[in-house]
């Protein structure tokens, strides 16, 4: 709950800046989108001087509003202000001790993630034209999320998540949580973030159903992984070589449990975020089924919707006239038994 007032202020305070989409920044490289590296500047804070110390508060001046105000949500002690002397206790907090260094030595250059970033937003501007892009910066986040969003303006990505899978900071993390601890997967994971923002899941009163959130959540990963040019589903949601296998062979099997454990019209709302979020196995389906089973599941019922009607938008995905109707099941024509 800490979370929450810092993140309402975030959206006051894009909104009060005026800060702009990334595509009129002018970043200099029209086929990426350039991850500005706060990050790296606030690891250096401490050993700069006052000239370079000013010129970091002016350049990130809307930046440091926001993480101030976050880190001072947590350290009572922190006025939440926008000072020398509190950009400094940001900057030597733990946090951003424990992760600076490893950022500098383990990350190296975004080229290539930028350059991916880039190709996702061109290809959603044919596919999926509604969707912001927003400005990134790098941060070191101390929260679970990887990935914070200020309006439709600026994200915030939080670097320190992106070390490598096999990183001491994440030993102790379960496995499915630690494979997504790698660069390549930021494409996807920001993509998801814009698209779960923009575009909520949002059914009509009484349509809130376990099938309506899977089909909503197959959505998401089915449009991400074209706009990231992935072709695999299983790794759209992290899974490994086992996972991927164990779904192939048992779809059949899934799709049957729901059906005689009367799980796909549910309405009672855990069902659908037991078989959609991320979890090291879905039990209530089996105990060998990988989490976000029912995600998979969404992703083949969109995909065959899709392959049967290639004139809809994909816009038109995440509008509860398709996830919340009961003919779009009917519709898509999936059907696992007949494979």
């Amino acid at each position: 709950m800490k979370l929450i007032l810092p993140l309402l202020l975030i959206g006051t305070l894009i909104a009060a800046q005026g800060c702009t989409d990334w595509r009129q920044s002018g970043t200099g490289d029209a086929e990426k989108m350039e991850i500005e590296r706060y990050d790296l500047g606030l690891s250096a804070y401490p050993g700069a001087d006052s000239t370079e110390r000013a010129d970091f508060r002016e350049r990130y001046a809307a930046i440091n509003d926001i993480m101030i105000r976050l880190y001072a949500s947590s350290h009572p002690e922190v006025r939440p202000e926008t000072t020398d002397s509190t950009i400094l206790a940001y900057a030597t907090s733990r946090g951003v001790g424990m992760f600076g260094c490893a950022i500098r030595e383990r990350l190296g250059s975004l080229d290539s993630v930028e350059h991916a970033l880039g190709a996702a937003s061109r290809q959603a501007m044919t596919l999926i034209p509604e969707i912001k892009w927003p400005r990134l910066y790098g941060v070191i986040s101390s929260y679970s999320q990887s990935i914070i969003l200020c309006g439709d303006s600026v994200a915030l990505i939080g670097t320190n998540h992106y070390l490598g899978t096999d990183d001491e900071a994440y030993l102790g993390f379960d496995s499915y949580i630690r494979q997504e601890k790698c660069l390549r997967v930021l494409p996807r994971h920001l993509t998801e973030s814009l698209l779960n923002t923009q575009m909520p899941y949002a059914p009509s009163e009484g349509d809130e159903t376990a099938l309506s959130r899977m089909l909503y959540t197959g959505a998401v990963e089915w449009i991400t992984a074209r706009l990231t040019a992935t072709d695999d589903f299983g790794a759209m949601l992290g899974w490994d070589d086992r996972d991927k296998r164990w779904a192939a062979d048992n779809e059949a099997s899934v799709w049957k449990s729901m059906i005689n454990r009367k799980i796909l019209y549910s309405t009672d709302p855990t069902m659908g975020e037991r078989i959609t979020q991320a979890a090291p196995a879905t039990p209530l389906i089996n105990p060998e089924a990988p989490g976000r089973i029912g995600t998979w599941i969404g992703m083949r019922i969109v995909d065959a919707y899709m392959k049967g009607h290639p004139d809809m938008k994909a816009v038109e995905l995440l509008n509860k006239d398709f996830y919340g109707n009961a003919l779009t099941l009917v519709e898509s024509g999936y059907n696992p038994f007949g494979k």
